[in-house]
Parts: structure tokens; C-alpha cells; sequence
């Protein structure tokens, strides 16, 4: 049987916007948008990959959180991450 697997990659490397990941909008940190939109759903995983920034205080409990050492090499080495993974 497949999983279904939402992959969020967060590197929070962005060199357009510094920190952006943590920026506020709307009265939370940009990432959380993206963190539970995919708890709105039916995946059998949620997998988040960070990078740059510790980012484990704003990562509900539910996702599995692999950290890419590499995130400097861009979003290709945080993808090849999560494909590992999955």
C-alpha cells in the first residue's frame, strides 16, 4: 500500500528575504501557514525539512523533522532529503 506523504521543505536559507520563515504575518510566523495547511488533510506522514534556522518550537508534534545539513546548496539538496526519507 502507498503513503501519502506532505513534504515541507523550511531550509530558511532564503537570501531574497532573511528569515523569512519566521516573518509574522497575520499574527503567526510565515512557516505555520505552511505547517497546517497539511493538517487540514488525509496524509498518512507530515515531514518537515529544515535547514538554516532551528525551527523546533514552531513544528507541531505530528511531523517527523529531518534537518538537511547540506541546506546551503539549495532547495535540490533539502528535496533530495525528503525523497531519501520517504
Amino acid at each position: 500500500m502507498k503513503k501519502v506523504i506532505a513534504i515541507i521543505p523550511a531550509r530558511a536559507g532564503s537570501k531574497g528575504i532573511k528569515d523569512k520563515n519566521i516573518k509574522n504575518l497575520k499574527g503567526k510566523p510565515l512557516i505555520s501557514w505552511s505547517l497546517e495547511a497539511p493538517l487540514q488533510e488525509d496524509f498518512d506522514e507530515l515531514v518537515v525539512v529544515t535547514g538554516a534556522v532551528d525551527l523546533s518550537s514552531l513544528i507541531p508534534n505530528n511531523y517527523t523533522v529531518l534537518h538537511n545539513h547540506n541546506w546551503e546548496n539549495g532547495q535540490a539538496s533539502s528535496l533530495q532529503l525528503a525523497i531519501g526519507y520517504a
